[in-house]
């Protein structure tokens, strides 16, 4: 792998929905071409391993950045907790820590999750959901349900969906975060020179 490969790591977004639903990034692209990234590199004179250290922690601080801008931006956008979507949030490292993988998981929230549910004449509101047609069944832990049908049975749980939603927030995140790479790289670069400077 070359010394601009190295410094060029990182994630784009692609997801899907399924069982376990997520979108996962990889092969982040800085804003800035290989020739300049390399002029950096030169001009500071640092060794493939400085660069391999430096490399490693600027992929895993934007990967860190795409996962608070993207539980923000999500919470934000359905007025829940922050912390209800970080733990939907998931970050992983390669083994050769020039990759990382942010995963979100999209299936749909269930309406008992958001809040306290309180019954109206038109359906359930929880925080600022509203769920026509819903009601609670104390027995099932005060769950909120809907009829499928006309008939008194089958009975489907209410859920909030967030999955085009989240998809599109960790997308924006990821965009986002591309743009500041180079300066992340720079930042840690800079500091492998201090280290040097000081030996």
């Amino acid at each position: 792998m070359s010394e601009t490969q190295l410094l060029r790591s990182g994630f784009h977004g692609d997801g899907g929905r399924g069982g376990f639903s997520g979108v996962s990034a990889r092969d982040l692209s800085p804003g800035a071409s290989d020739a300049e990234v390399m002029r950096v590199v030169k001009m500071l004179g640092l060794a493939t391993p400085a660069i391999q250290r430096a490399a490693k922690r600027a992929v895993r601080k934007a990967a860190q950045r795409v996962v608070s801008r993207a539980s923000k931006g999500l919470a934000g956008q359905f007025r829940l907790q922050r912390r209800k979507i970080q733990a939907r949030l998931r970050l992983y490292v390669r083994e050769s820590g020039f990759e990382q993988k942010v995963w979100m998981g999209l299936n749909d929230l269930a309406a008992r999750s958001l809040g306290t549910p309180k019954r109206t004449a038109r359906g359930v509101q929880v925080g600022p959901h509203f769920f026509e047609g819903a009601f609670v069944i104390r027995k099932f832990g005060r769950g909120v349900y809907r009829r499928e049908g006309p008939d008194r049975f089958p009975l489907l749980l209410a859920k909030l969906e967030i999955d085009q939603a989240g998809a599109q927030v960790l997308r924006a995140a990821i965009a986002s975060t591309n743009k500041d790479l180079i300066d992340l790289l720079r930042q840690e670069v800079n500091f492998e020179l201090s280290r040097t400077l000081v030996r």
